[in-house]
């Protein structure tokens, strides 16, 4: 797929594709993100940058 053909697809300008293929784009919403990544096949996710403590793992029902 084509940088014009993906931004057409999700309504955007095909400069603002190329600047986050790029990683150009000064700021992109998540909003926008997620509406390209999932055009593509894919999902916008986050993870805690650190490991719960054993009382936030217990509250969350997390187990290793």
């Amino acid at each position: 797929m084509t940088q014009a053909e993906l931004a057409a697809l999700v309504s955007m300008s095909r400069a603002t594709v190329s600047g986050v293929e790029n990683n150009t784009i000064i700021e992109v919403g998540a909003r926008k993100l997620e509406k390209l990544l999932l055009a593509v096949g894919l999902r916008l996710s986050a993870e805690p940058n650190r490991r719960p403590t054993t009382a936030e793992a217990v509250r969350m029902r997390v187990h290793d």
